[in-house]
Order: C-alpha cells, then structure tokens, then sequence
C-alpha cells in the first residue's frame, strides 16, 4: 500500500468529514473514519476505525446553521467541529453576519443608501427561495471581526492577504419558515436559518442513461449536485448533462477518451471508468463554476446507467459587486463562457459582428474592417507606385542594352571585314 499524501483534503474522509457505506441490504449508513498508522518493522499498518453517525450529524460537520432576524443580527448557531472553517462555533453568537460573511460585509443593518443594506438584501434572497427552492449563493466565511478590524486589515497588504488566507470558500443557502407564538392575533414572522456550506467539501452524484439524460440527481443527503450549481437538484432531471456543464451529452461520451491513444478502437462496452474532465458553467449566481467530473459504469443491474461524479475544481469566493448585482443596482456584463454555456443549453444567442471587426492585414497587423480596407488601398497605391516606377526605370536599362547590343555587332561585322582581307592577300 502507498504512503498516503501529506496535503489532506477538506473533504476526505481524513480530515474528519463523514462519509457513506452501503451495506449488503443497500441501506446507506453515514459514518466517521478514523486512520492512524503503526510501524511494525520496516512496514506502516493503517488502523481504520469507522463510527456511525446519522445524516443531521454529517451534514453539520459540512456546514455553519446561523439563525438570524431580518437584519442579519445572528441569533444561534448550530453545532459544527472548528475544523470546518476554523473556527469555534460559539464565537459567532450576538455578531453580526457581516462580521463573518464577505458578501455582507460594509452594508449597515437598514436605512442604506439606494437599499443597500443587510436588511433588503436578506429581504430580497428570502423572496428568491419562496421563488426558487434551494437558490444558493456563493460567499466567503472567516472569522468574525468588526468592520473597523476589516478595515484595519485591509489598509495594509500583509495584513489584507492574512485576511485573503484566512478567508473561506463557502455556498449560502437559507432556510424560510414561518414562527408564531401560538397567539391567533399576532401575525407569523418569518425564521431565517442561513447555512453556509464549505465549498470543498461539496460532492455531487448524478445517474445518466443511455439517451444522455439524468435519471437520477443525488444518491444520498451528503452528495446533492443541485448545490454545486445553485439550483435544486430536482432541476436536473430529465435534462442532458451538458445542458448545465460543457461536457459531452451522450452516454458514450462521457465515458469514452478520444484523446487517448487507441480510443477509437476500443469498444465502449469494455470501457468501466471514464476520464477525469475538467468542466466549466453557469452558477445561478451568474458566475462561472468550475467542477470536476468523472463517469463510472453502475456495478449491478446491468449497465445502462453511468453514476457521474461532480466536485468543486476552483472554489469561488463573494462578488464584491454581490449586494448591488442581487438589488438590480449593477448593470450585467456578458460573459463570454456563460454564454457560450447558455448557447449549448439551447438558448438563443444573436450574432452581432462589430463595424470594427479584427481582421488580419498584411505584415500580420491587425486592424478593424475600416482600417484594414484603407491599408489594402494605401498599400495597393503604395505598390501600383512602385511598378510605375520600376517601369520608369526599365527605359534607360533597355537603352543600353540596345547600345551594348550595337556594338557587339559592329565587332563582329568588323572581325569578318579583316578576315576577308587576309583571305584576298593570301589568293593574290
């Protein structure tokens, strides 16, 4: 057995993160694994110790629960191990989520200028998942501090990329119900739970059929791949793969390599495990999401299904822009992978080419249509210049050499008169 690496994962089952076994009546049992290493000899013995636990238990050491009001003020919190963000949970209690969440962070409570505040923001996330079942949002979490520490960080580069470091990759999903004190008179307020999820410990499974199509969108609590995208995962069903990731769309693609040498003339059918893809999409947030994904032929029941695995390849952070792009304040740019993600799910895109469209001039300058019709034309004055005068040029050439060609005349005209002479001398 190899030495296994130094640099532990977030979301391996070494660093404590909960994983799932499958027993023999197919029930899935969530558990702890606990590896540690004996030497015997000149030989290591791993010792692997595996600990049920129940899926509540295991999703929270995946994620943070914050119960906040409407103003983002954190009202309890969950119990979660320090390992997931790095911190204790009981430091968070009586702050604020802009002390912990960078998305929030520099927007006043309420009363900001033009809406911006926590207040209107959480208002509006709160209308998009009534709207939009499991809507998330990608964030960063790190240890709580004021605004004024924030700042302080920020004012100085060593101290800015401490914060940068100390700063994690999270997903923010929250949590809507209604709460009442049991009195018929008062009106039921709304209960925000907001969970922020530790994007690296996000794994997603989904099943395809042979036609390309997902016929299943999840296996367990632990391994939803709606999350990933932002969407429910019930979204995916019924929908080709590469409708939400640049990937192949069929079955056989997903599974087959034809960068690998021999590729096409191996069988799909022989082919188990497929090639570890680097896929790029659209996140619900607007933002580019960057997964990884495998294909693996389904063990039992024949094999019609492939089980895709999907995880986070490059963990994004907040949008600094994120409040302002939520309340419809920020004007959208296009983004060029996103629409071409958007035009393989088969939306619509018009083709605009620009007046000053870059087309390459000679000398291998580039130019816009305009410009590079005005150097075509320079260039061919430029040129017809250029003959008129080699043609000027040409008139002198063809005069000597018509002067040279006269004179090499005469001296064989002048050679033949001699060699007459000579012969009338010697007949006389």
């Amino acid at each position: 057995m190899q030495d296994m690496p130094s640099k532990i994962p977030a979301g391996s089952c070494r660093a404590g993160a909960p994983v799932v076994f499958i027993s023999k009546q197919r029930n899935q049992i969530p558990a702890k694994v606990d590896i540690s290493t004996h030497e015997q000899g000149e030989e290591n013995i791993y010792i692997v110790k595996v600990t049920p636990c129940t899926f509540p238990n295991a999703l929270s050491s995946r994620r943070i629960s914050l119960s906040l009001d409407s103003c983002g003020n954190i009202l309890g919190v969950g119990d979660f191990p320090a390992t997931v963000f790095g911190f204790p949970p009981a430091v968070l209690l009586s702050r604020h989520i802009s002390e912990c969440v960078d998305v929030f962070r520099g927007l006043p409570e309420r009363d900001g200028p033009q809406g911006l505040d926590t207040e209107h923001v959480l208002t509006t996330m709160v209308h998009k998942v009534l709207e939009q079942k499991d809507a998330s949002w990608r964030c960063g979490v790190h240890p709580p501090m004021t605004a004024a520490e924030v700042a302080a960080a920020q004012s100085h580069v060593i101290q800015a990329n401490m914060l940068a470091s100390r700063t994690k990759a999270a997903l923010l999903s929250l949590e809507v119900a209604e709460s009442s004190n049991g009195s018929l008179e008062e009106e039921a307020s709304l209960s925000i739970t907001a969970h922020l999820w530790r994007s690296e410990m996000l794994m997603g499974v989904v099943e395809v059929d042979k036609q390309g199509l997902v016929a299943k969108a999840g296996c367990c609590a632990l391994h939803q791949p709606g999350p990933l995208l932002g969407v429910s995962s019930s979204a995916l069903l019924h929908t080709p793969l590469s409708r939400w990731l640049d990937v192949p769309g069929s079955y056989e693609g997903l599974l087959m390599d034809p960068r690998k040498k021999g590729a096409l003339k191996r069988n799909v059918a022989d082919v188990k495990v497929g090639p570890l893809r680097h896929a790029c999409g659209v996140h619900n947030d607007g933002g580019q999401v960057h997964v990884n994904v495998q294909a693996v032929v389904r063990e039992g029941g024949g094999s019609d299904r492939l089980v895709v695995k999907l995880g986070i390849e490059k963990a994004a952070k907040g949008d600094p822009h994120f409040a302002r792009r939520l309340l419809g304040l920020l004007a959208e740019e296009p983004d060029k992978a996103a629409a071409g993600t958007r035009l393989e799910q088969g939306q619509e895109l018009e083709d605009e080419v620009p007046s000053s469209k870059p087309v390459k001039a000679r000398g291998g300058v580039k130019f816009g249509a305009a410009e590079a019709a005005a150097a075509e034309e320079v260039q061919d004055d430029a040129g017809a210049d250029e003959r008129r005068g080699s043609d000027a040029d040409e008139g002198p050439v063809r005069g000597k050499r018509g002067k040279s060609d006269r004179l090499m005349e005469w001296v064989r005209q002048a050679s033949g008169l001699v060699s007459t002479e000579r012969q009338e001398a010697a007949v006389g």
